[in-house]
């Protein structure tokens, strides 16, 4: 309409100019003083909407210089406070790696990378402690090459693994959670620990895990070379007790983290074990022509150690037999799944019970001498309508015969090697026959070592006198019965042992109990 009408764009324009100079006739200054600085500005008086962002901005400006005024007058301390505030803020993210599927190895890179930055050192290592195969790992190395600068995480020195050899983690690790420090390198002499690496001074930080008792050490928090101090080396002692603090702040913290995520992944493991050994267990009884058979099982932990079976052999007999593996946790546990596996395996081939044990004992040497424990063994071998049973015992408790016509109890002695003792172990097979009534017995040192609260042990006298009360009686109550004077005897005593007891009895003659 412009462009056509050319006199309404005079008009318009005249009418422009009488606005313009109308609203330069009412305008109105606002003045502010922010620091030491006076800020002006000129707007329309009517122009309500300038005037409060005017004095938005203006309380900013304010804002800020009243912040750069109170930072310029911290003094260092309190510096080092706001850098501790700023570590916890980042620390606090460790604790949700406890459900994150990160790696032990990311969670100590990102407990290092703060420490770095907050304690301003050059370096920081993280020694992860391998308390079955004693030996250490480099598990997390970060650098900083400045003040105020980035820390960065580094591939472990090789070799990343190393054994305790007298330097400053092996002195960290074995001072029940004690600060190692070390100012003169020269005192540390030739080590080949991950120590070597710093120029000027080191300190070492157990991590441990628990309390009281129960605490256990994780690993070794390395921390090496803070920069200088503005001050200058005389003042270097409150910048290293400065350092020491925050470093055993990170060690509480990774404790707590990489402790908790262990308990959890070893719940994980136990449950999963606990599982697989509930679904090999064997069942109480088994029918074999003959006999009456019986046994149960208690375990003492999450995990036991004890083990039976009633295993077929390749000439049709039967093999009930008993194992212990010391100890009576998860890698027990796990062992005594392996002997079950490979029990099975050379039972179908084999008839002789003797050579079974023999080839059980071959199979499983390895795994016993490399995680330094042993299995204890007896089977006895039930044919069929026959009451000649063969005993096989390697290193096992004796083996208890209830003679029924006088209730005399022989006692056969387990004379042989356990399993993992000796690698070229032979066994053999001793006859036994038992007369209608006759009660074998194979148990665990769980039932004769329970104690009392006088310290006292069930004994094997105890346990005779056990089986000769319940002479006559079936096994499933012969077991019972076993089981429950144990408990009686042990009172309030803690369990300390797995508990197994696995009764055969010949059947007795038509008309008797």
């Amino acid at each position: 309409k412009v462009k056509e009408r050319g006199s309404k764009r005079a008009t318009t324009f005249t009418a422009g100019r009488r606005s313009r100079a109308k609203a330069r006739r009412r305008r109105r200054v606002l003045r502010a003083v922010v620091g030491d600085r006076e800020v002006a500005a000129s707007v329309p008086a009517d122009a309500r909407d300038l005037i409060d962002l005017w004095q938005a901005l203006i309380g900013l400006l304010g804002e800020r210089e009243q912040l750069r005024a109170d930072l310029e007058g911290i003094d260092p301390t309190s510096v080092k406070v706001l850098e501790e505030a700023s570590i916890w803020d980042e620390l606090r993210e460790l604790q949700h790696d406890v459900v994150e599927e990160r790696t032990e190895e990311k969670v100590a890179e990102t407990g290092l990378k703060a420490l770095v930055r907050a304690a301003s050192v050059r370096r920081a290592l993280y020694v992860r402690w391998h308390s079955d195969i004693k030996e250490c790992e480099v598990l997390a190395d970060v650098v900083m090459d400045r003040v105020g600068g980035l820390p960065v995480a580094v591939r472990p020195t090789e070799p990343s693994t190393f054994v305790r050899a007298g330097g400053i983690v092996d002195r960290a690790l074995a001072g029940n959670g004690t600060t190692v420090r070390v100012d003169d390198l020269s005192a540390l002499g030739a080590i080949d620990g991950p120590e070597r690496l710093a120029t000027r001074c080191v300190f070492a930080v157990p991590v441990r895990y628990g309390v009281g008792d129960g605490a256990r050490t994780l690993g070794v928090l390395l921390v090496m070379d803070g920069f200088a101090s503005d001050g200058g080396t005389a003042d270097e002692e409150p910048k290293r007790q400065h350092e020491m603090k925050l470093a055993d702040a990170m060690a509480v913290m990774l404790g707590s983290v990489l402790g908790t995520r262990r308990v959890a992944a070893a719940g994980k493991e136990l449950e999963t074990a606990r599982t697989i050994h509930r679904q090999i267990q064997a069942p109480s009884s088994v029918d074999v022509p003959g006999f009456e058979v019986f046994a149960s099982n208690q375990p003492c932990g999450t995990v036991g150690g004890d083990y039976f079976d009633f295993v077929p052999l390749a000439d049709g007999r039967t093999l009930a037999a008993v194992m212990d593996v010391s100890g009576h946790n998860l890698a027990s546990g796990m062992l005594m799944v392996s002997a079950r596996t490979s029990l099975r395996l050379l039972a179908d081939r084999y008839g002789c019970p003797a050579r079974v044990l023999t080839e059980l004992a071959r199979a499983i040497h390895g795994d016993l001498l490399r995680t330094e424990r042993f299995i204890s063994a007896v089977g006895v071998a039930l044919a069929p309508g026959s009451r000649r049973i063969e005993v096989v015992n390697a290193g096992h408790l004796d083996t208890l015969v209830l003679r029924a016509a006088d209730r005399s109890i022989e006692s056969l002695a387990g004379d042989d090697v356990v399993f993992g003792f000796v690698r070229g172990v032979r066994y053999s097979a001793r006859p036994v026959e038992l007369q209608p009534g006759d009660v074998v017995l194979l148990y665990t040192d769980g039932v004769i070592e329970t104690t009392n609260a006088d310290g006292e042990m069930f004994g094997n006298e105890r346990l005779a006198d056990t089986l000769r009360a319940c002479a006559g009686r079936p096994p499933a109550e012969l077991v019972a019965s076993v089981l429950h004077e144990v408990d009686r005897f042990r009172g309030a005593t803690p369990i300390i042992d797995d508990v197994t007891v696995l009764a055969i009895r010949a059947a007795p003659e038509e008309g008797t109990s």
